[in-house]
This record gives C-alpha cells, structure tokens and sequence, in this order.
C-alpha cells in the first residue's frame, strides 16, 4: 500500500491521521516505510518540516530522500542541499531519517515520453515509439541505476 501525501495535500494527510495509520500498520502486521522527498528548495523542507512537526506519521523505517533532479537546470547538485544541514530543525529530523540522494537522470523526460520504466529504458527494450533510447540514454540509465543501488544499500532490506 501506498500513500502518497505530497505537496501538502491535507486529505491525505487528515485521513492518515483519522485512520491512525501506525496503529493500522501494527495491528496489520505492516511494517511501515516512510519516505519524504525532497527538492533542494527551501519550500520542500518547510513541508517535510511541518509532517514531522505534526506527527501525522512515525516510522521507525524513514528515508528522507533529496532529490538532485529538482535542481534548476544550469545549477550543480553539490550544495543544493547545504541550507538544510544548516536548519535547526534539521537537528530533529535527522534523528529520525536515514539520508537517500537521488541523483539526476538527465534523459527523465525521454524515458517518461516513452512510457518506459528504467529497467526497460537501460534494457534497450522499444517504448511508446517503437524505438529504444539511444545509446548514450540508456548508458545514463544504467548509471543511474547502479548509483541508486548504492544509495539505498544501507536500507535495501526496507525496500520491496
């Protein structure tokens, strides 16, 4: 199951509440992942911020992922995220998080385009189109890939 309480949709987030979704996912035998995402903008943490503030969710099992395909074109990933580590509610936060960076993936909107998922993307499997992508694509793909795969090592066993 999976609920998606993003861009600070309060349905979501009240019915999670309501439901008392740690009290469901125990009483269901659920071991719960939290995940927030996170782009580098100063928005996206007030919002990660605010959930945790609320408490409308805890999980033992938490990434908070930032995600370096939301840097503005033209920008660099490194440091995108320093004003985070230097908030003061980071400091609560952290205790609570295991820290994910996704990287960008250049060719996204390709593999979006051709309704592709990456595996088949970096497979060179044939998309909406007819075509694969193109060599250099599913070179970045499988970079991608491998670097995710490193990313969430330490909590592979979180993951389906």
């Amino acid at each position: 199951m999976v609920l998606d309480m993003g861009g600070g949709d309060k349905v979501l987030s009240e019915h999670a509440n309501d439901m008392a979704l740690p009290e469901f996912c125990a009483a269901s035998g659920i071991d719960p992942l939290a995940i927030y995402m996170m782009g580098p903008d100063r928005d996206d943490f007030e919002h990660v911020s605010s959930i945790f503030k609320a408490g409308y969710f805890q999980s033992e099992r938490a990434l908070l992922v930032l995600n370096e395909s939301m840097v503005k074109a033209g920008k660099g990933a490194a440091g995108a995220f320093d004003f985070v580590f230097d908030e003061d509610e980071f400091d609560n936060i952290i205790k609570l998080v295991k820290i994910v960076r996704m990287p960008r993936l250049a060719c996204m909107d390709a593999i979006r385009a051709e309704g592709m998922t990456f595996f088949q993307a970096a497979a060179g499997q044939k998309g909406a189109s007819g075509r694969a992508l193109s060599l250099g694509h599913q070179f970045m793909v499988k970079t991608w890939l491998n670097r995710m795969e490193q990313a969430v090592a330490a909590v592979q066993d979180w993951l389906p």
